[in-house]
């Protein structure tokens, strides 16, 4: 089995670099990792304030940024190491409400363009998933929110469909993996050609 699991706050920036030491002290150097940690409020931009805005910047990137730059110090990873940020086509596209979120993913995907430069030379790849909606706790609440359902034509630019979590999870796989070890400051997209 030899899995561990740590529950952490995310908006607590500040503390990140001691859990993540804590982590690698008691597993060893990591040799992969997975932000897919987000929340998606919706407001129009009359209700977009400053305070939403920061929640949203501190959960869906600069949690992001801050954990990268910890894991990716001397002895807290392994050669070869893959990260992988979970985006979204809200980065690429616009939706009415999703300012925020939207602005969260795009400074995601930015900021791994130029990480991966930086973090080759550590031989350390990152890339991130640019995902369409997927049918997931986040949809059902958008769905609540909206009364919006597969048969509105917010989703008629997903030509496959709305994804599954395990469309998702396999492509997480391959970039975790050494069959992708050229890829890197990629985003990905796997939207169901939601971004064509």
């Amino acid at each position: 089995n030899n899995h561990s699991w740590y529950s952490y706050n995310l908006k607590e920036i500040e503390g990140i670099e001691k859990i993540v030491k804590k982590i690698v002290n008691t597993n060893g150097p990591l040799n992969g990792f997975v932000h897919c940690a987000g929340i998606s409020g919706m407001r129009p931009l009359k209700m977009t304030n400053y305070i939403f805005l920061q929640d949203m910047m501190l959960i869906n990137f600069y949690s992001f940024v801050e954990i990268c730059r910890c894991i990716c110090k001397k002895g807290n990873y392994q050669k070869g190491m893959s990260i992988v940020g979970m985006s979204s086509v809200a980065g690429i596209k616009g939706f009415k409400g999703q300012i925020a979120y939207s602005a969260t993913k795009a400074a995601m995907d930015g900021a791994i363009r130029s990480m991966s430069k930086e973090l080759a030379d550590k031989k350390i790849r990152i890339n991130s998933i640019v995902a369409c909606m997927i049918k997931t706790n986040m949809y059902e609440g958008y769905k609540n929110k909206t009364g919006k359902d597969l048969d509105d034509v917010r989703f008629s630019i997903y030509s496959l469909g709305i994804g599954e979590p395990l469309d998702i999870a396999n492509a997480i796989t391959y970039l975790l993996s050494d069959c992708s070890r050229i890829i890197t400051g990629t985003g990905w997209a796997i939207d169901s050609g939601a971004t064509t």
